[in-house]
This record gives structure tokens, C-alpha cells and sequence, in this order.
């Protein structure tokens, strides 16, 4: 099979048309790779070779769905150019066939499994980014519901001890994609923050703007989403210039991560990026979450082989074991901090448009020694320019330690003990430190 055998004719006379002239050479020659693979049909009709290439298509697709980084697909996408390139039409017919079979068979394994459970709560199954709007909200007018089996501590986390809290968590967008169950309607106040707003890790009915609607009529509009300051400055000025209503706004600043050591690099919008944008946003589905959630797993575990590069830990607090976030206790115990220039000038820009700020601390710095814990270097820079900008801020750490110790005594915490966030008493902490500073005068307890 590896040779090809090459026929010619040679004549003698005037005419090759004479037949008794001309007789039959047979040559035998190599076919090489491309021959090797393209073999007979190599005098194939043009149409076939066309439906060889729509079946390279077909072939791309499949492997879109698998929702690689894009690097990887575009590698992918050349090596399979190339063995398309060289194959015949029945091999190549043949490959894309094999390939469509083998992912639909492993697609259907997962489904019929129940395996396809890529995300463990739906901060991140209902992640979205509105281009138009230019940020990151969530999905637009969705309703759902999920079984939470355990927090981010435990996610991001092969060693930790098992603290989980199993809960049910419901979430309801709006036409804007924040988390509120209702478009917004002229509420005098809108809170602005990262994950402690958006109530992540709790049920709708215990978010931070609904326990301030609950509790004490104080009516609010949810803005919150994960970021920063310059983050929140986007959406407040998105806000500003789509609705002419001028509610106060609350900004809730959190020790963690919301103070960066460096500014942001700016990337230049290009085709490049646009496409690299457009491709995440396409190859998003069932299956390539599924084959994302189980790479990001691996990477976990082998970034926790060593207990001494897991990034939680716990403590004992009371009788009672609580787990953190290594990298959030670095910046609780930071002793010195300066605002990048970049970031100052957006926060600058946020406290003019703010009402007040409020300033949340780490779960460690709340129930971690406080003997042994410096002071809040995060909270003297951004009391410092709060006070230049004439922006009212108010610390939270003080009220959240007192209430902590108290319900300590009824065996309660303010914090999920595998999550780096609040439960629904921490929120009715916060909760009521804002009513009692921004919505008291202009409310009244129902």
C-alpha cells in the first residue's frame, strides 16, 4: 500500500494515436506523507475535496465546544487544518465522524450521570458581561434556585477541616442584571459594593437591601456586583447617566480586595481582543463548563499538594473552628499602604458622587487575635481621603466584633464558617449600622 504505481506510454512514429507504435511504461514511486494519506483520492471530483473542507467546519465546531482557552483552540484549529490538509476526503470524513461521535457519547455519559454540576453556587452560573453596559453583572431578568453544598473556602481548598453549611440559595435579577426583584423605582438610596452586597453565599430574602427594606423601611436599590472602587465608580456613573432619578448612594468598601497594591494594566482595545472576547462569550455551554470546572479542579489539587500552599486556614474561635482566606489575612495584618495613582484619582471621583462610605473588615480581623493585630492600614488611607473629600465613613469593624463576641455566647457567627462571607447575621449587623447612620433621619421604623 505504501508505493504508487505510475503508468506512461512511449510511441515510436509520427502519431501517438497509432496504437501499434506505443507501448506501457510502469514506474513504481513513493507516495510520501501527503500521498500516503491523500492516496486514491487524489483524482477525486473538485466536489468532493469541497465537502472535505465543509467537513473541516464541522470539525472546528466540535472542538469549539469544548470552551478551551483560546491559545489552545487556535493551536488545535492549525494541527487539525493540517491533518485535513493531507487527508483524503474519506479519511477526513471518517475523523470528523469519530471526533463528533466520541464528544457527543462523552457529552451524554456526563448528562445521564448527573455530573454536569460545574458550579457550587450561582454567583458564577449566572455570571455575565454586558458589553453595552461595559461591566459585569449578572444574567438579565433570570429567577433561580440552587442547593449550595459548601462555601469558597472550601472550593478553593483540598485541606481545609469540614466545616460546610449546606443551603438553599434562590437569586432574582432585573432588567439590568443586578440582583433585585424589581427594576429600580425611585428608591432614595442605592448600595454599591462587591459580594458582600450582592448577598453571595445567601438567599435573596437576606440580602443586604432587602433586610434594610425588611427590618427598618429603608428602601434600596441592589448596584452591587464583585470589583473595586474604579468598578463601582463605572456603574455609578452608568446609573447616573441612564435614570434622572439622584438617589444618595452607600459604597461599601472591604478590606480584603478591595485596595490593590498596583493600578490596573490597560489593555488596548483591539480585533485581537475583541475577537479573544467574543470567543469566550460563544464557546460558553453545558459541556465546556463542565471540562473548565474540572481543569480549574486539577489545578487545585495540584496547587494543594502541599498543606503549606493551601490558600485557607482556621483558627479556633470559642470552641468552634473557622476557616479563612490566607491572602485576606496578609492585607488584614499589611502595616502600611498607598494608594495607587490610578486608583486614588477613581476613588477620588466615587466619594464626590457618594453619600457615605462604608468600610468592611476581614473575617479575621473580626474574630483573629487582636492582641496581635496591627492597625487597619486600609481603613487610615481611605478615612484620610474621606475626610479630604468631605465623604462621611464609617468603620464597621468595631460594631461586627462587638456582635460577634455577643452571639458567640448562643454559638452563632456572623461569617459562614467555610465562606469569606457574611451570613445573614452579619448582614443584619451591617444592616442596622446603615440604618442607624444613613437611613434614620429620613425613615421611620414601620
Amino acid at each position: 500500500p505504501n508505493p504508487t504505481r505510475t503508468l506512461s506510454w512511449t510511441c515510436q512514429g509520427a502519431s501517438p494515436l497509432d496504437s501499434d507504435s506505443c507501448h506501457q511504461i510502469s514506474t513504481v514511486e513513493p507516495l510520501g506523507v501527503g500521498g500516503l494519506l491523500r492516496g486514491s483520492d487524489r483524482n477525486l471530483p473538485p466536489g468532493w475535496w469541497i465537502g472535505k473542507w465543509l467537513v473541516f467546519l464541522g470539525a472546528s465546531l466540535v472542538v469549539f465546544c469544548y470552551g478551551l482557552h483560546f491559545d489552545t483552540f487556535v493551536i488545535l484549529l492549525g494541527l487539525l487544518w493540517l491533518l485535513f490538509r493531507l487527508a483524503s476526503p474519506a479519511n477526513a470524513i471518517t475523523f470528523s465522524v469519530v471526533l463528533a461521535l466520541m464528544t457527543l457519547c462523552l457529552w451524554g455519559g456526563i448528562e445521564l450521570l448527573g455530573l454536569n454540576k460545574p458550579f457550587y453556587r450561582l454567583h458564577e452560573k449566572l455570571a455575565y458581561f454586558d458589553r453595552e453596559m461595559g461591566f459585569s453583572t449578572y444574567q438579565k431578568n433570570v429567577s433561580a434556585s440552587m442547593e449550595m453544598p459548601f462555601g469558597d473556602l472550601r472550593a478553593m481548598s483540598s485541606h481545609m477541616p469540614p466545616l460546610e453549611a449546606p443551603r438553599t440559595i434562590s437569586c432574582q435579577t432585573d432588567s439590568l442584571g443586578f440582583r433585585n426583584t424589581q427594576d429600580y423605582h425611585g428608591q432614595p438610596f442605592l448600595v454599591v459594593g462587591d459580594s458582600f452586597v450582592v448577598g453571595v453565599g445567601n438567599t435573596q430574602s437576606q440580602t443586604l437591601d432587602r433586610q434594610l427594606a425588611d427590618r427598618y423601611g429603608m428602601q434600596a436599590y441592589n448596584l452591587g456586583h464583585p470589583g473595586d472602587a474604579s468598578d463601582y465608580l463605572q456603574r455609578i456613573q452608568y446609573f447616573r447617566a441612564h435614570f434622572s432619578e439622584r438617589p444618595k448612594f452607600l459604597v461599601f468598601l472591604f478590606e480584603g480586595n478591595d485596595f490593590p497594591a498596583k493600578d490596573r494594566p490597560i489593555a488596548p482595545q483591539s480585533w485581537l481582543r475583541t475577537l479573544k472576547e467574543n470567543y469566550a462569550l460563544l464557546s460558553k455551554n453545558r459541556f465546556s463548563n463542565f471540562i473548565t470546572m474540572k481543569r480549574n479542579q486539577i489545578k487545585v489539587r495540584r496547587k494543594n499538594q502541599d498543606p503549606g500552599q493551601d490558600p485557607a486556614g482556621s483558627f479556633m474561635v470559642g470552641d468552634r473552628e473557622m476557616a479563612y482566606y490566607k491572602l485576606y489575612r496578609e492585607n488584614t495584618e499589611r502595616t502600611h499602604y498607598v494608594f495607587p495613582p490610578g486608583y486614588v484619582a477613581d476613588l477620588r471621583l466615587l466619594l464626590q458622587l457618594s453619600h457615605k462610605v462604608f468600610f468592611i473588615p476581614t473575617k479575621y480581623r473580626v474574630y483573629g487575635p487582636e492582641s496581635t493585630l496591627p492597625p487597619q492600614a486600609y481603613w487610615e488611607r481611605l478615612n484620610q481621603v474621606c475626610q479630604e473629600a468631605g465623604t462621611p465613613c464609617i468603620n464597621l469593624t468595631a460594631p461586627m466584633q462587638i456582635q460577634a463576641r455577643h452571639h458567640l455566647e448562643q454559638g452563632q457567627t456572623l461569617w459562614w464558617r467555610d465562606d469569606t462571607h457574611w451570613n445573614p447575621l452579619g448582614i443584619a449587623v451591617a444592616a442596622e449600622v446603615v440604618w442607624q447612620t444613613a437611613g434614620r433621619s429620613i425613615h421611620k421604623t414601620p
